[in-house]
């Protein structure tokens, strides 16, 4: 059962609109709709706010008609429960090593993965095309014991 300090880990949808969250701030549905995939209609965007709601992944200001929704938690926070689980998931599995490719400028991200122990292996620059502009990105490796 999902509480407040331990919600579930985010859907693909789900993590979408908290990417939004964290870079507008909070939002009503109509201000999330744009910045989500083309074909998103506004009642699944409302939906997947309402799952999310209860679920604890997000809040909700219902002190007016619109309601403002915000994150629950900060994105490192997140990450962190992801990648932990990721890693976790890997060990069990038997698997040898872990691969990261990272856009060098989330520098967030590669401090979360070096605190789990990556190591920076590499760094290609321009090879990553995004939002009209070319992205270097670093790759880290995790070396699993086994």
């Amino acid at each position: 059962m999902p509480t407040p300090n331990h919600p579930p880990h985010p859907t693909d949808g789900e993590l979408a609109i908290l990417r939004v969250l964290w870079t507008k701030g909070p939002s009503t549905v109509r201000q999330i709709l744009p910045h989500l995939p083309e074909n998103t209609r506004y009642t699944t965007a409302l939906k997947l706010l309402q799952i999310m709601y209860e679920k604890h992944l997000v809040t909700r200001d219902e002190q007016n008609r619109t309601h403002i929704y915000s994150p629950a938690q900060k994105p490192e926070a997140t990450q962190r429960r992801i990648l932990k689980d990721l890693i976790e998931r890997a060990r069990a599995h038997g698997h040898r090593t872990i691969i990261a490719g990272i856009d060098a400028e989330q520098t967030p991200s590669i401090a979360i993965h070096a605190k789990f122990g990556f190591e920076q292996v590499g760094r290609l620059n321009q090879v990553g095309f995004k939002f009209g502009r070319w992205l270097d990105v670093v790759y880290m490796q995790l070396l699993l014991p086994g």
